[in-house]
């Protein structure tokens, strides 16, 4: 049975709080590259199967709604990358969020497609 609009928003709620938590964990230990890519494909693995349930919004609307979210995420904890120097470190965050993210969510839809999933 879909998940009623209300639903997928508590659900999306607790994968943010859940993502924020993490990142304190990360925190603590200091932000690297490939924590920061782990976190943000992390994050986009848990709001893509929040979403995964939705009727009658198209699959490209779904990826919107995702990339937002864990944008909105990495905005309300924002990384520092310690090696690397403005203004490269705002470019890898940029292309980390607009490029490399919205790949991974189409290759994430097509292995859950492949395996017999939504």
């Amino acid at each position: 049975m879909p998940k009623s609009v209300e639903e997928i928003k508590a659900e999306i709620q607790e994968n943010i709080d859940e993502l924020i938590n993490l990142y304190a964990d990360l925190e603590d230990d200091g932000w690297q590259i490939p924590e920061i890519i782990h976190f943000t494909f992390q994050a986009g693995i848990k709001l893509i199967k929040a979403v995964d349930d939705v009727q009658d919004v198209p699959g490209e609307q779904k990826k919107e709604v995702v990339v937002s979210a864990v944008k909105d995420i990495y905005t309300e904890i924002s990384p520092d990358i310690p090696i690397v120097p403005e203004p490269f470190e705002t470019w890898l965050e940029n292309f980390l969020l607009d490029s490399i993210l919205p790949t991974f969510i189409d290759f994430q839809v097509r292995r859950a497609k492949e395996d017999g999933g939504s």
